[in-house]
This record gives C-alpha cells, sequence and structure tokens, in this order.
C-alpha cells in the first residue's frame, strides 16, 4: 500500500472515530439529561403527594365532598394521582418532554428561526445565499488541489519509483536518483 493510501486510510479512519466519539458523546449527554430529567419530575410528583395529603384526607369527609359541588372532580384526581405509580409518571413526564433538539421541540427552534429570519429579512437571505455561493467556491479549490496531490504522488509512485522510494535511495547509480 503506498503512502497516499495509507495516509488516505487514516485520514477516514480518523474521520469515522472523530463521528463515532461525537455521537457517543451526543448519546451520553442525552441520557444523562434524561436522568436529571427524570430526577426532577419524580420529586416534583412526589412532593406534589405530600401537599395533596390533607386535601386526600378531606376528600374522604362525605360533607366536605358534598360542599365542594362543581369541584368535587378535584378529589377525584388527587385519588387517582395517589394511586398511579410514582415511577412510571415521572417516566412518562420524561417521555413526554424528550425531543432530539434538546430540551424544545424542534418544531419551535425551526419556528423561531424562521421569525427570526422574516425580523431581519434580507439580510440574513443575501448572507446565507452568500455562504451557499462562496463555500464550494472555497472548498472544491482545496479539495482538487488534494486530489492532484494524491494523483501526482500515485503516478509517480507507479512509473517513477515502481519498487518503492528506498529502493532508490539505496542505490548509487546515477540514473537512480530520487528527488
Amino acid at each position: 500500500m503506498g503512502l497516499a493510501t495509507k495516509r488516505a486510510v487514516s485520514c477516514i479512519e480518523f474521520i469515522v472515530m472523530t463521528n463515532i466519539f461525537m455521537v457517543g458523546m451526543w448519546l451520553f449527554f442525552f441520557i444523562v439529561t434524561r436522568v436529571h430529567m427524570f430526577v426532577q419530575a419524580h420529586q416534583e410528583l412526589q412532593t406534589q403527594r405530600e401537599e395533596e395529603t390533607w386535601l386526600l384526607e378531606q376528600c374522604k369527609s362525605d360533607e366536605f365532598y358534598h360542599n365542594m359541588k362543581k369541584h368535587s372532580a378535584l378529589c377525584d384526581s388527587v385519588e387517582q394521582n395517589r394511586r398511579d405509580v410514582l415511577l412510571l409518571s415521572a417516566m412518562i413526564q420524561v417521555i413526554e418532554k424528550s425531543y432530539l433538539c434538546g430540551y424544545e421541540s424542534c418544531t419551535d427552534i425551526m419556528a423561531r428561526f424562521v421569525a427570526k429570519l422574516m425580523q431581519q429579512g434580507i439580510v440574513t437571505l443575501c448572507l446565507a445565499l452568500g455562504a451557499l455561493v462562496l463555500t464550494p467556491m472555497l472548498i472544491l479549490p482545496l479539495w482538487r488541489r488534494q486530489m492532484n496531490r494524491l494523483a501526482d504522488q500515485h503516478h509517480r509512485a507507479l512509473y517513477h519509483a515502481p519498487y518503492g522510494q528506498q529502493h532508490y535511495r539505496l542505490t548509487d547509480h546515477p540514473l537512480h536518483t530520487f528527488n
């Protein structure tokens, strides 16, 4: 395998390993934030249940329940909350609040982006179009230069040094000098 091929392979391996590392870090932080959200939801539900114990005791009294009239559904919801499994309720809250874009839904982020785009309008649009036009103009020559360099190395390895550069450096023949 030539030097250019080894460099290309090591570059690709580096990019792959970097991507794996970044995905791993994103996954790690995603899990950490979800565990934090779970603990917070669990504590909030536990506090809510502790605060509802007085109301639950009062709702057991028929007089209090009938005096509530239109608000008797409150006693029913407190009783339902008492019967729910605390861990599962906290997990449901975490699932409902989990978004791929962080702590906010992706649609909310896009709506804010579009609103900001509409506010700043033409300036943002011109900058985005400029970036869209200039990026290929800057990256394409660099990529082309790299491809030409790799092609030159490959050509040199095939036709000017078929036995490898080390072979020609060790020989004393004047025609075998390697620049």
